[in-house]
């Protein structure tokens, strides 16, 4: 079977309303695409999706945000992505990679040498632990789907039709060596620098005992498709497949025995940690683990719904961390992708999703050590892990939002606003009513109960104590201790409050849809609805002053108020875009972000507005003001711009993520935080909390 022709069943899975949910595919998924010719298969069939990752903020708006977005035709960038984090596997971000080809398999048979094989006959190499990578010539145009490096002189890569590749100079040079088979080659492990176990299509076993030079074909089971293989000097090689195929080994490759699995579903990588334990995974999530090493197995988890997991790998038996991707439906139309990393520390019992921060699957994962990992995947995806993170960058001389660091929150459900009442303490909420807190600037977060279960859009502090949030549904929560308890408020309608703001004696303005705005004086604890002279969404509000506030929304929106929000007029904003954020870093110069990379400022508190260009056509949801002349807005594609004039002139920041950003903080003057989907949160490096 093709390489990429696998997919079909698992991706073309009609989302219809109303007919039950669809059938399994037993297919492997190292890339998704339509029923169309192989060399077509390039990226993730990706269908439009509303608003990208961070419009589900908006998603109340209806027809007009599906129609308004053109999917994710951003995401055609390489990516390296790398992570920092406390333990090894938790948080991610990234780096350039070189190559936009779909990338398959990974060996590092050093600390610091590294080969990633992928589409086209694409080889890369990192001599630094996966900091930079280099292309390496192949010599073929052929996909390559795996790679063993027994050495950190030897290695060899299969791929399509049939292909071995062999080098014995660290990748500097390739030669190809007739396999005797044609089949689409998968998987490639060795047990030294002589004995190798390759799998492939139609059940088929490849073994050398010459490094490659001559091979032996053997078919030692049903006529399946096989996908990965591992092998342990002086231990079992294993091989794993469709429809729940395992097979092992234990005489050298000569004889092989066939094994129940526990399940029918596509299992695509299996890993070994030891001659005992052993780990495989794949379609729906499946993971089956043997104690045995290799005789017997059973189910130890399975995800549901369209995740497969595609490579996995374990720091020791108990330590484990899978990858692959997860297709999730955003309309009758079609779906959207997200890379999957799962960990588990009890040999596979219980998994915890980690934020992957790609929007693109993992392919296979491999530790060079017990602190460092590197995982691959589709558009030249290349992400590495490590234990004792990434250093911080200098400050000195540098800009606030220059370079952005992930931080662990131990949720991955979309988050779409943040306050930092004071430099250390900050709060952001989202989806399903999630509300997390941070006593120290954002590194660690706690979850806090908020007792309900709507999706939270905007929050604001009136002091260090007082804050409330807003939300779909009409929600209002007020909380009097910084966070850490919440009680519910009503202002007697269910309409949903996307945009918020508080100032300093318990006054706070609340806007939403149809031109609604909601008024306290108490710090949240009565409402009172005034009018705002619009019958359009508003999605944003802010104050420059206690009297003089704007609130934006729809269709370019701008509406003031010189009287705290007793009366409003309307504004002539000179677009027609809908604007989603808006900033007053001054009483006189306020900032308004929105749809198709739209910034428009203003010289005299709202009156008058100007576009500026930013140089992007992503969507800008959020803006917020360090000082009256820098500012930081987060756009739909992860990427952040910053102004250091007031919006007049835009410098592109790399934040290290795909992960839509919805909203943005800046606490100080030269410390900034952001926050997005899959629970993402980055702080700048600049003024970071000690």
């Amino acid at each position: 079977m093709n390489l990429y022709s696998r997919l079909v069943a698992v991706l073309v899975v009609p989302i219809v309303v109303g007919l039950g949910s669809p059938s399994p595919a037993p297919a492997k998924a190292p890339h998704p695409t339509a029923a169309a010719p192989a060399e077509q298969a390039r990226g993730p069939a990706l269908a439009p999706v509303p608003g990208g990752a961070g419009a589900e903020r908006f998603s109340h708006l209806g027809s007009w945000v599906a129609n308004a977005v053109d999917g994710w035709s951003a995401l055609t960038r390489p990516a390296v992505l790398r992570a920092t984090s406390t333990k090894v596997g938790t948080v991610w971000a990234r780096q350039p990679s070189g190559t936009s080809n779909s990338l398959w398999g990974i060996s590092c048979p050093s600390l610091k040498l590294c080969l990633v094989v992928g589409d086209k006959g694409t080889v890369v190499a990192s001599t630094d632990g996966g900091a930079t990578w280099q292309g390496q010539p192949s010599g073929i145009t052929n996909d390559l789907a795996g790679i063993a490096c027994p050495t950190s002189s030897t290695c060899l890569a299969v791929g399509s039709h049939g292909t071995v590749l062999v080098t014995s100079d660290g990748g500097a040079h390739w030669r190809r060596h007739p396999s005797g088979s044609t089949v689409d080659l998968h998987a490639v492990s060795c047990a030294s620098a002589s004995f190798c176990v390759v799998a492939g299509d139609k059940g088929t076993v490849l073994t050398t005992a010459d490094g490659g030079f001559r091979w032996q074909r053997h078919l030692p089971g049903p006529d399946t498709d096989l996908y990965g293989a591992t092998c342990l000097a002086g231990g079992p090689c294993i091989i794993v497949g469709d429809r729940g195929t395992i097979l092992s080994s234990a005489a050298g490759g000569a004889s092989w025995k066939t094994h129940a699995s526990g399940t029918t579903r596509a299992l695509n990588g299996v890993t070994c940690p030891d001659r005992s334990h052993c780990l495989a995974a794949g379609h729906v999530g499946a993971v089956v683990a043997s104690v045995d090493g290799g005789t017997s197995w059973r189910v130890r988890h399975s995800s549901g719904g369209a995740t497969d997991l595609d490579g996995l790998t374990c720091l020791t038996p108990n330590s484990c961390i899978a990858v692959g991707w997860t297709s999730i439906p955003v309309s009758i139309t079609g779906n959207r992708f997200a890379g999957t990393v799962l960990t588990t520390e009890d040999g596979g019992a219980s998994w915890q999703h980690q934020p992957s921060q790609t929007m693109y699957g993992l392919s296979a994962i491999t530790c060079p050590s017990t602190a460092a990992c590197l995982a691959v995947g589709w558009e030249g995806t290349i992400m590495s892990s490590s234990r004792s993170g990434m250093p911080s960058a200098p400050t000195s001389g540098s800009a606030v939002g220059t370079v952005w660091q992930a931080r662990p929150t131990g949720t991955s459900e979309e988050l779409y606003g943040i306050v930092c009442p004071t430099s250390a303490r900050c709060i952001a909420v989202g989806d399903g009513g999630t509300i997390l807190t941070s006593a120290d600037g954002g590194v660690h977060w706690s979850r806090r109960s908020s007792g309900v279960f709507a999706r939270l859009l905007a929050i604001a502090c009136s002091s260090s104590e007082t804050c409330t949030t807003s939300g779909e549904g009409g929600a209002l929560l007020e909380s009097a201790d910084g966070g850490a308890t919440w009680a519910s408020r009503t202002y007697g309608m269910d309409i949903s409050l996307s945009g918020i703001t508080c100032s300093a004696g318990g006054h706070c303005l609340a806007v939403g849809d149809g031109g609604t705005v909601v008024v306290t004086a108490d710090g949240g604890a009565t409402w009172a609805t005034v009018t705002s002279g619009t019958d359009q969404d508003l999605l944003a509000v802010t104050c420059a002053t206690s009297s003089n506030c704007l609130a934006v929304g729809l269709g370019g929106t701008i509406i003031a108020t010189v009287n705290g929000g007793a009366s409003w007029t309307k504004r002539v904003s000179s677009s027609s875009e809908t604007l989603f954020g808006v900033a007053c870093p001054a009483p006189d110069t306020c900032l308004a972000v929105g749809a198709d990379g739209t910034v428009l400022a203003s010289a005299d508190g709202g009156a008058k507005w100007a576009a500026r260009n930013p140089g992007t056509s992503s969507f800008l949801y959020g803006i917020a003001c360090a000082t009256s002349a820098i500012c930081i807005a987060v756009s739909d594609d992860g990427a952040i711009l910053e102004t250091s004039d007031g919006g007049t002139t835009w410098v592109s920041r790399s934040a290290g993520t795909y992960q839509g950003l919805s909203g943005v903080a800046c606490p100080t003057s030269t410390y900034c935080l952001a926050v997005g989907s899959d629970g993402t949160i980055l702080t700048s490096t600049g003024g970071k909390p000690s």
